[in-house]
């Protein structure tokens, strides 16, 4: 695992690549993939985002559907530590690639979309669980709140 000082090398140096290589439309998808990858190791999360959407265009134009998908599955991992993602979305990112790279025979890419599928799993779990957990607490606490209520003087419970 690099730390972040190692991310930020390797993001220097990747944007210095990306700048090279504007004449090397397909390597420089790829090589924005890893600056984004990087930049996201070092928090600039706006910066990775940015490098993302533009490996995404340069992939699509240049229609280069798995360079695509390795841009859209670190994209999706980039909204998932910004904000909860919707399940849905990352599953559907992760069966896209998931049909591409097997047909493809690509286990590294293929490993990248299981582990993005996970993440779709886990969230989806999460927030099940975080609906169940709010409504039990809700009851849970109202309970109490409720008897508290009905033995105050004065209040419409305790007239009951």
């Amino acid at each position: 695992m690099l730390d972040r000082d190692e991310f930020a090398e390797a993001a220097g140096l990747l944007e210095r690549a990306c700048r090279l290589l504007a004449v090397e439309p397909a390597e420089r998808a790829a090589l924005l993939i890893d600056l984004g990858h990087a930049l996201r190791g070092t928090g600039a999360l706006d910066a990775a985002e940015a490098a993302l959407a533009e490996a995404i265009e340069d992939a699509r134009r240049h229609r280069d559907e798995p360079t695509e998908l390795r841009a859209e599955m670190e994209h999706a991992r980039l909204a998932f530590m910004r904000a909860p993602s919707e399940p849905d979305s990352l599953r559907a990112v992760a069966r896209r690639a998931i049909a591409v790279f097997e047909r493809m025979g690509s286990d590294a890419d293929l490993a990248d979309a299981w582990q993005l599928m996970g993440l779709a799993e886990l969230e989806a779990r999460d927030r099940g669980r975080s609906s169940r957990r709010s409504s039990t607490g809700a009851v849970t606490r109202s309970r109490p709140a409720t008897r508290a209520a009905r033995s105050r003087p004065g209040t419409r419970s305790a007239a009951r």
